[in-house]
């Protein structure tokens, strides 16, 4: 997945390191690791290690580059060479755990999930994707539920990451590469991104936006807010012409904000907080734009990439606030997206799951937001889930996937969900008459997650998700209130009939 890597790295600048005692080859392959030119790099080493294979540091790093590039096929076969080298340090358990889960070997994932999480507790994803393994099962309970499909207006390249535009979209896209304009990113090989507007239908096909959003180098991500026709969008760290780089040479990403007038769209404005030491990227407006989300390695933040939020003010943006431990893991958060200020979705591959990045889902309670939830398959697979975007009504959105199967590397797939409902018979136990007026509701989690009242049959649908524990609470005129526990159906395919003493 293009975007996943070129968060932390941006565009580089190659400087000279000088070896002594090795091949050129090596001196080579060793330069563009460390210039971060990781596909090219693996190519190279892998030459250099058929002539010399007990080459540790070769080895060593093989697997970073592997791990960079997001191979796990190649991860799991040079860190199983380095553990058996004794060359082992504490997250490469995690690591080759996280790759035999990708390269379905949930058995041996198991064995290195338990391993991580012995000999580091306090990383909680040892833990969590252990839970995931052995609930595996658990993913599918509602994928029939949903229809899913890969979306009309793919291209053969690297598509991903939509947002909302006036009456269509806006994607992340590789497809301007040609044979005459073969720039690539050196991080993983792949063209450098733009952004398009796309028609729903995918006729016209998508078209690239004006060239003072689009530069000659990444675009990504971007959150569009109807009411000030404003888009902000991430991009690498250039503004005015000038390159912004970190200490250490790497051009980081930052967000950009431009308005949209009836001649176009207007001049590039870069956001306050971004940083020329640290990534900022990955926004989505919410509140009516007077809060926006963003994704951001700054310091401060809880693992690699954490998402953070800022309230507008009344010239600029307030300090950015970390979501904390409710959302963000010491792995990586991405992706953001608020759905009417009721839900935040987001990806991620610190929470557990199928593998690689999946997306999820937390509700917000006031200020505060609850635990994350894993939506199951197929939103979610073995590989990187992201970018989820739910259209008005919840019922319907798109996600993007580097899934088997697809038009490009990354594709935008989309969905529809059709939750299957429960019907409910309420009656009298000594009569079997049925109960009209009678309110059902279920709780789960402390919370109520689904009520009705039955009609003058006695009969009520509700939808809850299968393979649930509930505890549901009848009430109707002259009955005393009935308390009970209660599972949904695995799969919801069943009536239930609930009766009064």
């Amino acid at each position: 997945m293009a975007f996943k890597h070129l968060f932390s790295t941006g565009f580089l600048i190659l400087f000279s390191l000088l070896i002594q005692a090795q091949s050129p080859a090596e001196r080579r392959a060793d330069r563009l690791f460390e210039n971060y030119a990781y596909a090219d790099a693996i190519e190279l080493y892998e030459y250099v290690l058929k002539k010399n294979p007990a080459n540790n540091r070769i080895i060593r790093n093989l697997a970073d580059a592997s791990i960079k590039t997001d191979d796990p096929e190649r991860i799991e076969k040079y860190l199983k060479r380095l553990m058996n080298a004794g060359q082992v340090r504490n997250e490469d358990y995690l690591h080759l755990a996280l790759a035999f889960q990708r390269n379905n070997k949930r058995d041996s994932a198991l064995i290195y999930f338990n391993k991580f999480d012995e000999i580091a507790a306090s990383d909680k994803r040892g833990e969590r994707f252990r839970t995931s393994v052995n609930s595996y099962k658990s993913f599918f309970d509602e994928s029939d539920s949903y229809t899913f499909s890969n979306a009309p207006f793919n291209t053969p390249a690297s598509d991903f990451s939509l947002c909302q535009f006036n009456e269509g979209f806006i994607m992340v896209s590789a497809a301007g590469g040609n044979k005459f304009t073969p720039s690539r990113h050196l991080w993983d090989g792949k063209r450098w991104l733009d952004l398009w507007l796309v028609n729903p239908i995918g006729d016209p096909p998508p078209k690239k936006l004006h060239k003072n959003i689009n530069s000659r180098y990444n675009e990504g991500p971007a959150s569009w807010l109807p009411e000030k026709k404003q888009l902000v969008f991430t991009r690498n760290s250039v503004y005015d012409g000038e390159v912004k780089r970190s200490a250490d040479h790497v051009n980081k990403l930052a967000l950009f904000f431009v308005k949209q007038t009836d001649k176009g769209f207007g001049n590039v404005k870069p956001f306050v907080h971004n940083n020329p030491e640290y990534s900022v990227g990955h926004p989505a407006f919410a509140s009516g734009g007077n809060k926006l989300y963003f994704v951001s390695d700054k310091p401060g933040g809880f693992g690699g990439t954490d998402i953070w939020v800022c309230t507008r003010t009344d010239s600029s943006w307030s300090e950015p606030v970390n979501l904390g431990p409710q959302i963000n893991t010491p792995g990586n958060e991405m992706f953001p997206f608020v759905y009417n200020d009721s839900l935040l979705l987001f990806a991620s591959n610190g929470w557990g799951g199928m593998g690689g990045l999946d997306v999820f889902s937390a509700e917000f309670s006031g200020d505060s937001l609850l635990t994350a939830e894993n939506p199951g398959a197929p939103l979610n697979s073995a590989f990187d889930d992201f970018s989820w975007l739910m259209l008005p009504g919840a019922k319907s959105g798109y996600i993007s996937s580097n899934r088997p199967g697809g038009k490009g590397g990354d594709d935008i797939y989309s969905y529809s969900y059709r939750p299957v409902p429960t019907n409910i018979l309420v009656s009298d136990s000594r009569s079997g008459k049925p109960i009209e007026g009678a309110l059902v509701s279920f709780t789960s989690k402390g919370r109520i997650v689904a009520s009705a009242t039955t009609n003058s049959s006695g009969n009520a649908r509700v939808m809850l998700k299968p393979c649930n524990d509930f505890k549901a609470n009848i009430t109707a005129e002259k009955y005393p209130e009935h308390h009970f526990e209660s599972k949904s159906d695995c799969p919801i395919n069943a009536s239930s009939e609930l009766q009064f003493q």
